[in-house]
Order: structure tokens, then sequence, then C-alpha cells
């Protein structure tokens, strides 16, 4: 399902905020990534988590959580922790949200607010541009190559698009931390003084470069062949 997600505060990028694969409560994600390098315990990363985002985010904000927001498949601690957030949040499903993967929406505690779930999201930048917001990574998505952007988490960090002209970002924690030195969400007005610095108009111009170098140096002989070819002519 696609849609298209309007607010006033899309006005001003530096309300509008990204993370993902936060992953709370996940005791192995300390040994899996190198967040046990600064955090002692899960609970420590919680808080720390929990604070940092509600340092940056005000309540006014809008706060995208894209996916894997809360380990195990008790849905009453993901309530509880996404509701300690700062924002108008809008969650993302990804693999590891099982305790809401029936949910379009859960409630919000001390709050009549609901905060929505979806699969996939095109958030509006401008009348033209637009987010494909996506827990996992996507190789072709939709406006790439006019210049639109995909934001994504999943991968840690750990993964790379094939074209380097292409303006997608993994947002997720592991992934910022290796941008900034932070595990910490990352505005818009970050996201997009990252990725237009990504030329997206030249797609295809460097494969183009690259199949006509391999056609040129197919076309050389070898000094085997150009020795082979003098011999016939003596």
């Amino acid at each position: 399902m696609v849609l298209m997600i309007w607010s006033e505060n899309l006005i001003n990028t530096d309300t509008i905020w990204f993370t993902g694969c936060t992953h709370f409560f996940h005791n192995n994600i300390l040994h899996l990534t190198d967040r046990g390098k600064k955090y002692n315990s899960i609970e420590e990363m919680n808080e720390d988590f929990i604070s940092t985002i509600n340092k940056l985010v005000k309540p006014t904000d809008n706060l995208y959580l894209l996916g894997d927001v809360v380990w195990g498949r008790d849905r009453g601690r993901y309530i509880d922790t996404v509701s300690q957030l700062n924002g108008y949040k809008i969650i993302i499903y990804g693999n590891h949200d099982e305790s809401v993967h029936n949910d379009a929406y859960i409630p919000e505690n001390n709050s009549t607010k609901n905060i929505p779930i979806y699969h996939y999201l095109e958030v509006p930048i401008s009348k033209r541009m637009h987010a494909c917001i996506f827990h996992y990574p996507i190789a072709s998505f939709n406006g790439q190559r006019r210049g639109c952007y995909h934001l994504h988490s999943h991968t840690h960090g750990n993964w790379k698009p094939a074209r380097s002209n292409t303006r997608i970002l993994d947002v997720g924690m592991d992934n910022i931390f290796k941008l900034t030195g932070e595990y910490r969400p990352i505005c818009l007005t970050e996201v997009l003084n990252i990725l237009n610095k990504i030329n997206p108009w030249d797609h295809g111009i460097q494969e183009l470069k690259d199949k006509e170098e391999e056609e040129k140096l197919a076309s050389h002989k070898t000094l085997d062949d150009l020795a082979a070819d003098s011999q016939q002519l003596l």
C-alpha cells in the first residue's frame, strides 16, 4: 500500500526525523554490532537512545521509525517504549516488529492519539520530490531517475547501493553512528544535505563508459595475435 502523508511540519525540514533498527530490549544487538563498545547493558542502551531521541525531537515534530523498533513479542512493552519517545510517530514495519505485525496502528500511552503503522510510505519533500520510506533497501524505487530519495534501515550500515548516483540512505542507528559518531536520529535537513550531493541525472553514464571500455579492450589484439598475423604475411 502506497500512502502520501502530508503534514504542516513538512515545510520545516528541521522538524522531520528518521531513525530505525533501534532494537530496544535486544540483548544480542550489543554483540552483533559495535554498540557493545559503548554500552555495558541493554538497559543502558535503551535509556540512552530514549534520552538522545527526546533531546533532539520535539513533541510537535514528526518522527519516522523505520522498523525493528522493539525486540520481542511483548506488545505492551512495545507500546510503552514507543510512547516514551517525543514527536508525532509513524512506524514502518520491520522484520523484527513481531508484536505489532497485525496492527494498522497502536495506542499511545497517556494520549488520545494512535500511532500509525505502515509497510511503505512516500513522504512528500516538495511538490515534485518525495522520499520512499521502507524498512528494507530498494534497488529501484519510485522517482529514482528524477532525483527522489529512498530512506531505509535493516542493513545496520553494511550495505551500499549498486549505483553510486542513487539518492538512498540507511537512517538506522548503526549507520548514523558510522556517519556522525553518535547513536541518534537524523533530521530531514541533514538527509538532504547528504543526498543532494549525489547527481542522479548521470544515470547509466558510468555503465556506458564501462561497456565502451570493455569493447575497446576486447577489440585490441594481444602481442601473440600480432605475431601470428605477421607470420601469416611472410
